[in-house]
């Protein structure tokens, strides 16, 4: 005699078992999720750091460019991939790019010349293109490429020496 499901007086043990192996799978579904979402939110975290520092970089080497004189490098109406420009300090600075060890990335670093010796620095990394165009020998236009592969940012910009009534004393 079969008895109804209504009817019956307990869950069976294979009823528990699925039962479980159900929920087992949904709590695992739900904790990748979450652990998912979390290393994400971890590399969202220090991308924004990696930008700050970038664009706290970025802010300075703009200032130190402001900060020149004269445009030495390159002549009124060129373009290189460098500047030499000299400082009220009467020091040689050289912006150029050195190579990484991230194929298609670059460095960016100053070479400071001065009496005292020669100091260089880099300023910041992840560059993949960089060219100044001398617009005259107080003003330079910069068109800076950050990041490689999919991830790029342009930054195109014109920076005038605040000094340069300075230069001509």
């Amino acid at each position: 005699m079969i008895v109804p499901y209504a009817h019956r007086a307990a869950i069976t043990l294979l009823e528990t078992i699925l039962g479980a192996a159900i929920f087992a799978m949904l709590l695992g579904a739900l904790l990748g999720l979450l652990s998912r979402g979390s290393s994400l939110g971890s590399r969202e975290m220090e991308i924004f750091g990696l930008q700050a520092d970038a664009q706290r970089a970025l802010i300075r080497f703009i200032n130190e460019l402001q900060e020149g004189m004269e445009l030495v490098a390159p002549q009124p109406g060129n373009t290189l991939p460098y500047a030499v420009i000299r400082d009220k300090l009467n020091r040689l600075a050289v912006y150029s790019l050195c190579r990484t060890e991230v194929p298609g990335e670059y460095a960016l670093k100053v070479d400071v010349g001065s009496p005292q010796g020669l100091r260089s620095e880099t300023l910041f990394r992840g560059v993949s293109r960089l060219t100044f165009s001398s617009l005259s020998d107080g003003a330079v236009r910069l068109h800076l490429i950050l990041g490689a592969g999919d991830r790029q940012h342009a930054f195109y910009t014109q920076i005038r020496m605040r000094n340069r009534s300075a230069a001509s004393l």
